[in-house]
């Protein structure tokens, strides 16, 4: 501006008029426009970390004493804008969800997607105190799913696929638990019925029998036993209580267990000889139980290299051309192809659970 005022032909010779050009010098009238363009720069360039585009802008004009030169920071499309607008709202939703207000109406939300299965782990007494929580890091990961693979990685048909895996992943999960548990409290069934036995052959009542074999039993087993005797110490008779936790169960060894002593203390008998017998069938039942998954491993092991092995065969035919493989996730038909493919893998993956699921 000095230098400008200073070859003006408005200029006024002597007086207070000359004060600019003796005071100011240039380095401190382009002090702002260095300051601007940092500050312009660090803007466009956080844009341009999420889509570096090219654009025809005009030539910069050439520089001078007042205007030095300045490294174009080049602006990104529309689209990526959008982009970024769009997945900032989802951020912000998501963790409105997880720690505001609206992780109550979450909550709820999300006890409605698994209310067929609370009763299964009420009833198998599974900790659920942590559950509302990873209900609520769900949440998060369906946003971050979409968000990641539709706008960060450019391929929203595959998004999809994303989405409907993290949806029903805690289903799953859920499932997995339950069947696990299961298994465990059948497993410890075997050895608690021949230690009951024992009691009973050595003249302790069934009342006392649990209660001893009760100390001495793993969990989770134990603690549906003390849960029958301390019933029964308060004034519940014994069979109701192990009705009820049969019912409340739906373990098939402990309905056998359960059905024979009651069976037994109705129309009486001796009880040793009834829990040996009930010993014998619940082993027998454990080994072929036992027997049928050692023949099903290797089926199991088959469908998890036959799910995995699309991916993998991508995955080596990037290493050797990845030009060409490149074009399966950036063109829109090639991620409609990858989209089908998923799809008929997870399928083909949970059609062959079922079928490998034999009960005894």
């Amino acid at each position: 501006m000095a230098i400008l005022y200073k070859n003006s032909p408005f200029r006024q010779t002597g007086g207070k008029a000359d004060f600019l050009a003796a005071e100011t010098t240039p380095a401190q009238l382009t002090a702002p426009l260095r300051k601007t363009k940092r500050l312009f720069c660090f803007a466009s360039n956080v844009c341009v970390a999420w889509q570096e585009v090219g654009t025809n802008s005009p030539a910069p004009s050439p520089p001078s004493r007042l205007h030095p030169p300045v490294t174009p920071c080049r602006p990104p499309r529309t689209r990526g804008m959008i982009a970024i607008l769009f997945s900032s709202v989802l951020v912000f939703t998501a963790v409105l969800l997880a720690f505001g207000s609206g992780g109550h109406v979450w909550d709820s939300v999300t006890r409605r997607y698994v209310a067929d299965i609370m009763p299964m782990l009420d009833s198998l007494s599974l900790d659920q105190s942590k559950l509302s929580g990873y209900l609520r890091i769900w949440g998060l990961s369906l946003v971050g799913a979409f968000v990641g693979v539709a706008f960060v990685l450019g391929m929203p048909p595959v998004a999809l696929a994303a989405v409907y895996i993290v949806y029903v992943s805690p289903r799953i999960i859920l499932q997995l638990m339950i069947r696990r548990r299961r298994a465990l409290l059948r497993d410890q069934m075997v050895a608690a019925t021949i230690a009951l036995a024992n009691t009973c052959r050595a003249g302790l009542s069934l009342a006392q029998g649990l209660e001893t074999i009760s100390d001495e039993t793993p969990q989770p087993l134990a603690a549906e036993l003390q849960r029958i005797v301390r019933e029964y110490k308060h004034g519940r008779p014994l069979p109701e209580a192990l009705r009820a936790t049969k019912e409340r169960l739906m373990v098939d060894s402990f309905t056998i267990f359960a059905s024979a002593v009651l069976v037994s203390l109705e129309r009486g008998g001796r009880i040793t000889e009834a829990l040996e017998r009930i010993s014998h069938s619940l082993q027998e039942t454990q080994r072929i139980e036992r027997k049928l998954e050692v023949d099903t491993a290797s089926g199991q092991k088959v469908v998890y290299i036959l799910t995995g092995f699309p991916m993998v065969f991508l995955g080596m035919s990037y290493l050797m051309n990845p030009e060409g493989t490149a074009s399966v996730f950036q063109s829109l038909l090639g991620q409609v192809v990858l989209l089908v493919v998923i799809g008929l893998s997870y399928f083909s993956f949970r059609w062959s659970q079922r079928i490998l699921a034999i009960e005894v």
